[in-house]
């Protein structure tokens, strides 16, 4: 069966937020890491003139670890709707002192998550009510941790500068 014809330029489109996926996800090596993927299909997901496109599995596997929207973006963009994150980024040019409330931010919740969960061990014995806090506290450190891996990748996609 041939495949459909696509609308042009979404190849293009496809292969640049591939780009960028791999760029937010670290580089070819850590996408083959998470993946099993070779660094040989990497460099096809990527090359615009080749066919193959990055599986929705790896796309999936990606976004999970690296919370990396492209590919939610670009499908938004061209159904002319919008993204909205749940865990905000911040602004947009991060500076020394952005990370600097990332850092405290992190040590705030890592020591509260750390707290409750000392706190519901306390007895030797974790109750459902206490487990529903723990997992309150880890949720508000992920989001922490995620708010500040965004805004590094943001830097680190700067390139060499």
């Amino acid at each position: 069966m041939d495949k459909p014809a696509l609308p042009v330029g979404l190849i293009t489109q496809i292969k640049a937020t591939t780009r960028a996926m791999v760029l937010a996800a670290g580089g070819d090596a850590e996408v083959e890491a998470l993946t099993g993927a070779s660094r040989g299909q990497i460099s096809k997901w990527k090359l615009d003139h080749h066919p193959d496109l990055m599986p929705i599995w790896a796309i999936a596997a990606i976004a999970f670890k690296t919370q990396d929207i492209s590919f939610a973006a670009m499908l938004a963009e061209m159904a002319s709707h919008q993204v909205v994150p749940v865990v905000g980024d911040g602004p947009s040019d991060a500076n020394a002192a952005d990370f600097v409330d990332d850092l405290i931010g992190l040590a705030r919740t890592g020591a509260e998550m750390k707290s409750a969960l000392g706190e519901a061990m306390s007895d030797r014995s974790v109750t459902p009510a206490e487990a529903r806090v723990v997992l309150s506290e880890i949720s508000k450190h992920k989001q922490t941790i995620t708010r500040t891996e965004r805004r590094l990748a943001r830097v680190a996609a700067r390139g060499n500068r």
